[in-house]
């Protein structure tokens, strides 16, 4: 592969800015493009997030029941099972029922991550090739189906093991991470200059995170007022048939036949995505490629991995919080790294461009929430825009694979030191932090 940019900053993906109206649909202005497409993604975080928060408490539930179908040996009085005695049979029982339910989320895991890798790398990159619209639609239909065969799980109560083939569904859809790397190729198609390519990708980001927080803030409250589980898993199902319906009849597409590249076979198509680590796809991109790409796989949210392990922490003992205030603090949560990254993302710029940006934000504290918008920018910069694809393809498959690793570990770790002490896995997410650092510097 030997393509060679003479890409201008100011110079966009799709060349002829006058010509890309006509491939823009039903919408008038690519401002609209990006309403669109950053509702399109912010519905499926919703969902997605709406179905963990909501699943991660019911197999919590059902866990407990199966192991103590009498109840718990309670000694609140608050009907929890959260015991806060140390040296209570209660105390011991919820132990056991966080390290079920930590190897439960193993298997969830990698059920729904190993194929969305395979997966995800080939439908956002053969949008290089048959264009971005239709690959909006297999992360969606996945999200719906899983939530579909969910909802039928928990209204005939099945054993919790039942669950984990529903997962894997949703996996053969890409996931969420497909979704983003679809919204980083539309933007990408309809931007110009790395500093505007970064910052809409930073708000693209945010609209992700905005889809994360409403999830998270309503779940508590969903459960509480709905009295249970099922309601809020359909919910999570219609607003994702919401999405389905804004990519087919709204969503525009950004990619012209001009600019397509040629049909490949499956095994090429995923050979291409290692030519930006070892070959010259543009006249500058090697260096830079290769740095950002192991940047993102230091920084690509290992430590995220560890979300279900906190929401785990946070149900028992010494917190016994309730579905309101686990959804309140991952509300807070989000909401602080989304207000963080696109202030910072537009701050920084005054004085500075992506790469430094990229490698210096780690050290002072907001981490890969905005490193990495400034590391999707200047990759995406640096590549043909007839391979944004299979360029985004290949950080969504680093993605799946960190989160994958950072997920399976995080519970792994719980598991395995629950009843000794049950913070070594916030302590392990640290020492992640801190490589990150130390390499970045």
């Amino acid at each position: 592969m030997n393509h060679k940019s003479t890409m201008s900053d100011d110079e966009p993906l799709i060349p002829n800015v006058s010509d890309r109206s006509s491939h823009i649909g039903k919408t008038n202005s690519g401002r609209w493009s990006f309403v669109i497409v950053g509702a399109v993604l912010m519905i499926h975080m919703f969902s997605y997030i709406l179905n963990m928060y909501v699943l991660n408490e019911y197999a919590y539930l059902a866990i407990t029941k199966e192991q103590y179908p009498n109840g718990m040996d309670e000694d609140t009085g608050n009907g929890t099972g959260c015991a806060l005695n140390t040296s209570t049979n209660a105390f011991k029982q919820q132990l056991r029922v966080q390290e079920l339910q930590s190897r439960w989320s193993i298997y969830c895991t990698l059920a729904s991550n190993i194929p969305s890798i395979f997966v995800s790398i080939n439908i956002v990159s053969y949008s290089d090739v048959y264009g971005r619209k239709i690959f909006f639609l297999p992360p969606l239909l996945g999200t719906m189906l899983k939530s579909l065969l969910c909802s039928i799980g928990i209204y005939y109560e099945l054993t919790i093991n039942w669950f984990i083939p529903f997962f894997m569904v949703e996996g053969f859809g890409g996931l969420w991470i497909a979704s983003l790397a679809m919204t980083l190729c539309f933007i990408s198609d309809l931007t110009k200059g790395e500093k505007q390519r970064s910052f809409a990708i930073g708000v693209m980001e945010t609209s992700f995170e905005v889809g994360s927080l409403l999830s998270s803030l309503l779940s508590g409250y969903l459960i509480k007022y709905t009295k249970g589980f099922l309601l809020p898993v359909l919910l999570s199902e219609i607003v994702t048939i919401l999405g389905i319906v804004v990519v087919l009849l709204l969503l525009p597409e950004t990619l012209p036949l001009s600019m397509r590249r040629p049909a490949t076979p499956i095994i090429h198509n995923m050979k291409k995505m290692t030519d930006f680590y070892t070959s010259q796809v543009s006249s500058m991109a090697n260096k830079w490629l290769f740095v950002l790409a192991i940047s993102i796989f230091i920084l690509t949210d290992f430590s995220l991995g560890s979300v279900n392990v906190s929401m785990l922490y946070e149900l028992g003992s010494p917190f016994c919080w309730s579905n309101v205030k686990v959804g309140n603090f991952g509300t807070i949560e989000t909401l602080v790294g989304c207000v963080a990254c696109i202030l910072m993302i537009k701050l920084f710029h005054y004085c500075t461009t992506d790469q430094v940006i990229a490698l210096v934000v780690p050290v002072i504290g907001v981490g890969s929430t905005l490193a990495m918008p400034m590391m999707r920018g200047t990759m995406s910069k640096l590549t043909p825009p007839d391979l944004q694809g299979s360029l985004f393809g290949s950080i969504a498959a680093v993605e799946a694979i960190v989160n994958m690793t950072g997920s399976v570990t995080a519970n792994a770790i719980y598991s395995a030191t629950v009843e000794v002490y049950k913070g070594t896995v916030f302590f392990v997410n640290a020492g992640y932090n801190v490589i990150a650092i130390i390499l970045c510097l």
